[in-house]
């Protein structure tokens, strides 16, 4: 832009026309350059520390003396300084009255006119009212960023059973959230850069507390956390019209919504929702929400000396340090649902970290948790330890029982017909997810196995994944495969489970 002439009038003119475009962007870097280009000057602004934010116009340099000057302006009065120093006339001129303050400085070679020495002072009330705009931007990115990372600390609690650590976390931002006994969890599909807005649309929506937490391991996904009563109809209808209308009219694509669990048992809910929203995200329907249903976990089903069998196995960990073992058992809650690297966003620790507990605690209950089928074993404890974690099972049980008297039960053999009932016209398809659940869920070897190509075994094991509504292999996860291991124990068409407290046979 060329210099205009020393009036005041133009120059106040030719910088207002830049106020509405940079204004509503906030920046103050096109203000500086219209500035510079308009007196042919060397400008720049110091921040309230001293750092140079913004720098246009010219090749002279502006001497150190300037600059040691613009410090003093900072902190203390005068408003204005001219100086004249190696050849150059410089102007200072603090933005604002809030010390520290931003400086403003100007250097060439000619002296300033009157015209402009008069105009300067609103070419610095521009410049302070954008400043104060951007730094009002940025405390409120600041503030938005503060609390997302706040929600995910709480999800993080959540899903490691840290209950009443959670409901603290939470208490003051999002007060009734965690107040109630039962939670439900919501998985949407939404793009990254809309997850703030769906939030708040869920929010206007529900009119009730609820805590919307940015997947920390799938970055187009929002996890939302409402509280749930024991009767949970109403409590259904209202969440499944408010996520309908937010979907209808925000970027999020499809919702899954788990039942009403117990708040230490979050970590399952979010595993439910996982599962309904990859049916939500496969329907062919008009739906786009989807609630969790099926067969209740195994481990509801299971006799009356499932909690003293639970609690045989995880004996173990009472002689480990209390830290530790919640540490261990925790990371569990998580790991045994979802692949390593997920976990360790979720939980917020390290790959390495991840594994090395998962490592220990199955040295610790002698249990192979690189097997699937030792997970499930573990699964199933831990689930059964949260449904009676008030429960003494030496109350219960007067001696110790194996898995598979549990699992050859009634009620569990009833679970496992009701589990597998989707599949009852597809005995090949059964047949093949026992198959890959034998050779390690690798689809090669279930290939070789079952005479077929593994791109075959991969399209057989998708169509399973969407008639059992369960994700078995997936970006996210497994959540599905454990219940469905025990469901193929059940009906035999697996080999025993390993038992690390199965009684020992009686030998005469």
């Amino acid at each position: 832009m060329p210099a205009v002439n020393g009036d005041q009038g133009d120059i106040r003119a030719v910088l207002l026309e830049q106020l509405p475009l940079q204004g509503a962007h906030t920046d103050l870097t096109g203000m500086i350059k219209t500035l510079a280009d308009t007196l042919g000057a060397r400008v720049q602004v110091t921040d309230r520390d001293g750092k140079v934010i913004e720098d246009a116009g010219g090749s002279v340099e502006l001497p150190r003396c300037a600059h040691d000057r613009a410090d003093a302006l900072r902190e203390a009065a005068p408003d204005t300084l001219d100086i004249t120093a190696h050849g150059l006339h410089v102007r200072l001129l603090a933005l604002g009255s809030c010390r520290p303050r931003p400086v403003l400085l100007l250097a060439r070679e000619r002296p300033f006119t009157p015209g402009e020495m008069l105009a300067l002072p609103s070419a610095a009330g521009l410049c302070a009212l954008i400043h104060r705009l951007t730094e009002a931007a940025e405390q409120r990115r600041h503030r938005v960023r503060s609390e997302i990372t706040l929600r995910q600390s709480v999800f993080q609690m959540l899903m490691t059973s840290q209950t009443s650590s959670a409901r603290r976390t939470a208490h003051n931002l999002y007060p009734g959230v965690l107040d109630r006994p039962f939670v439900r969890v919501s998985l949407l599909t939404c793009g990254t850069d809309h997850r703030e807005t769906v939030s708040q649309g869920i929010e206007q929506e529900l009119g009730r507390p609820v805590l919307c937490v940015h997947c920390p391991a799938i970055s187009h996904q929002l996890i939302v956390i409402t509280p749930a009563a024991d009767d949970q109809e109403a409590q259904d209808t209202c969440l499944e019209g408010a996520l309908e209308r937010v979907i209808a009219r925000t970027p999020a694509r499809c919702a899954g919504v788990s039942r009403a669990r117990q708040t230490q048992d979050a970590a399952a809910a979010y595993s439910e929702a996982v599962q309904a929203h990859l049916a939500a995200d496969r329907s062919r329907t008009r739906s786009r929400v989807w609630h969790y249903s099926g067969p209740a976990e195994v481990a509801e089903c299971l006799g009356s000396g499932a909690h003293r069998w639970a609690a045989d196995l995880l004996q173990p960990l009472g002689r480990i340090p209390a830290n530790t073992a919640g540490d261990w058992r925790g990371t569990a809650q998580v790991a045994l649902f979802f692949t390593a690297t997920q976990s360790s966003e979720i939980l917020g620790l390290h790959r390495n970290t991840v594994t090395n507990h998962l490592d220990r605690l199955g040295e610790a209950l002698h249990l192979d948790l690189g097997d699937a089928r030792g997970q499930a074993v573990l699964s199933t404890a831990l689930q059964i330890r949260a449904r009676y974690a008030a429960t003494d099972p030496a109350r219960r049980a007067p001696r110790t029982v194996s898995l598979e008297s549990l699992l050859q039960a009634e009620p569990a053999r009833e679970w496992a017909r009701s589990f597998l009932a989707p599949l009852s016209e597809q005995p090949a398809l059964r047949g093949l997810l026992a198959t890959w659940v034998a050779n390690g869920q690798n689809a090669d070897r279930t290939a070789a196995a079952a005479g077929c190509h593994p791109k075959t075994v991969r399209r057989r094991l998708r169509s399973a994944e969407e008639t059992l509504r369960r994700v078995l292999f997936s970006e996210q996860g497994a959540s599905g495969l454990h219940d469905t291991i025990m469901a193929l124990r059940i009906v035999g068409e697996l080999p025993e489970l390993p038992d690390p407290v199965a009684p020992m046979p009686f030998c005469s």
